[in-house]
């Protein structure tokens, strides 16, 4: 199968590149999908047409795509800091030469939201109960929706849903002064 597959190798570069893959990823992203079905696929039937044997050109691109898909949703999620994008000029440094340069009002907008997390954090910690606390934690700081907190953890789903409409009205009482100032630019109030 990987034979196969590896003979047209450039069509499935070509593939991912027309998929809206970068240059410096595309080659990367088609080894990672040769990983990924020498692994998953089982039946070997299932990326060859029925009729001529052929590979199912199709299949390929839909993998590739999903690939690509799941690689867009978490870098929009998380940073990810491609080693292209490094090189070092020193042995105790390393520069980000592809870096985005940041204008001084965008540095002043995160500093400004990572304040504001941190009242946010410190209103929570101020609570009286570690059950607020750790389901606050489990609701908002994690990817858990309600249905998932009350089958793993056996509380209700309306307690559930109840507690984190009260979490969200006290931390609003809390900074919501901090929160029109952040939305208003006055960064400096915060």
């Amino acid at each position: 199968m990987l034979e196969n597959l590896g003979r047209k190798h450039q069509l499935w570069v070509a593939m991912a590149l027309n998929i809206g893959v970068p240059p410096h990823f595309a080659e990367d992203l088609v080894q990672e999908m040769y990983l990924r079905l020498y692994k998953y696929v089982k039946d070997e039937s299932k990326i060859y047409y029925k009729d001529t044997g052929s590979i199912n050109r199709f299949y390929v691109w839909t993998i590739l795509k999903n690939m690509w898909t799941s690689v867009k949703v978490y870098k929009s999620k998380k940073g990810i800091l491609y080693l292209d994008d490094i090189s070092q000029h020193s042995s105790d440094f390393l520069y980000i030469t592809n870096q985005v340069m940041y204008d001084e009002r965008e540095v002043e907008t995160i500093e400004a939201h990572d304040r504001l997390f941190d009242k946010v954090i410190k209103c929570v910690d101020s609570w009286d109960y570690w059950y607020d606390k750790k389901l606050f934690g489990l609701y908002y700081l994690s990817d858990m929706s309600m249905r998932d907190i009350a089958n793993k953890t056996n509380i209700s789903l309306t307690s559930i849903f109840n507690s984190c409409k009260n979490y969200k009205t006290k931390i609003k009482n809390e900074v919501l002064e901090d929160w029109e100032d952040f939305k208003n630019g006055d960064f400096d109030k915060i």
